[in-house]
């Protein structure tokens, strides 16, 4: 652990002492989350058991990658990084910045980084990437001055007008086994970092994996958290597109969900998918950029 008072040329106003996260950490980690974000636009409101169930399982944390500056043994701010690949390569991907109110303007983010970076770079990662809100100038810019780039513009979506989703007389099939490798033979994979494959493999078994198939066929597939109402996957073959397989999959979806439904961060390139879901009654409500930092 290290105690700091300037970081890249710039003054810290009090000493913080900063160190990697531990597992033990998770109840302070899940209170300073949640004050950090208290007037974020994204309503912030998990439990602590959600949150942790968050962490290790939908983020994954790697604690080893994530820092946290801690004042009077209080975490006032964090980094949580998870590992994996990502566009081919290592990256280190940004689950959650924050910085508690009172101590905000002391270039604490800069502070975690300029310790996590040099931890990455060791252990091979060739970046960082990270989703912030396109509205959060002031974020932007910290990120920017670290060194980030943007790289992609994503778009969320929430439902808002379920009456559109009627759906077609196809038979939906809850699947115990995601064959997530086949999913992506049907078209496009071009998730955000937090749901690709090799990440979502950590969450599977908190997933439903919905399917339907025509003449043994697999035509669609949709995997969604029906304890949060987040959809984390879906596609229809282009064979059976513009037949209601979509609203079939998100029909079934809403009707299992406990919460309204989500689909976040999807490439504002994907016209088709964004005219999908508008079609089907969901709304834009947020837009994010993606940004990434090559280490070393």
């Amino acid at each position: 652990m290290k105690a700091i008072e300037s970081i890249f040329g710039l003054k810290v106003r009090d000493s913080y002492t900063i160190r990697p996260l531990v597992e033990e950490d998770m109840t302070q980690m899940h209170r300073t989350f949640g004050e950090s974000f208290s007037d974020y636009a994204i309503p912030y409101n998990l439990t602590l058991d959600e949150f942790t169930m968050k962490m290790k399982h939908k983020v994954h944390i790697s604690f080893r990658h994530s820092y946290g500056a801690f004042s009077n043994q209080k975490l006032i701010a964090f980094v949580f990084h998870a590992v994996n690949r990502y566009e081919n390569l290592l990256m280190a991907y940004n689950g959650g910045t924050g910085v508690l109110p009172g101590h905000q303007g002391n270039h604490l983010t800069a502070s975690l980084y300029a310790e996590i970076l040099p931890e990455l770079s060791s252990d091979g990662i060739e970046r960082c990437v990270l989703e912030v809100l396109e509205t959060n100038e002031r974020a932007i810019h910290v990120y920017e001055h670290i060194g980030f780039r943007r790289t992609k513009r994503f778009t969320c979506f929430q439902l808002k007008d379920p009456e559109k989703l009627r759906s077609a007389s196809y038979k939906v099939v809850s699947v115990p086994d995601a064959n997530l490798d086949r999913y992506c033979d049907l078209g496009k994979c071009g998730t955000s970092f937090g749901d690709t494959n090799d990440q979502l493999r950590h969450n599977i078994q908190f997933e439903t994996t919905l399917e339907v198939r025509i003449n043994e066929e697999l035509a669609g597939y949709l995997i969604f958290q029906p304890s949060l109402g987040r959809i984390t996957q879906f596609c229809v073959s282009e064979n059976f597109r513009r037949s209601g397989i979509g609203r079939t999959l998100f029909t079934k979806a809403k009707s299992l969900s406990k919460r309204t439904l989500t689909v976040i961060n999807i490439n504002r390139e994907y016209m088709e998918v964004i005219a999908f879901l508008k079609s089907v009654g969901f709304v834009n409500t947020l837009d994010q950029f993606e940004m990434q930092l090559a280490v070393g």
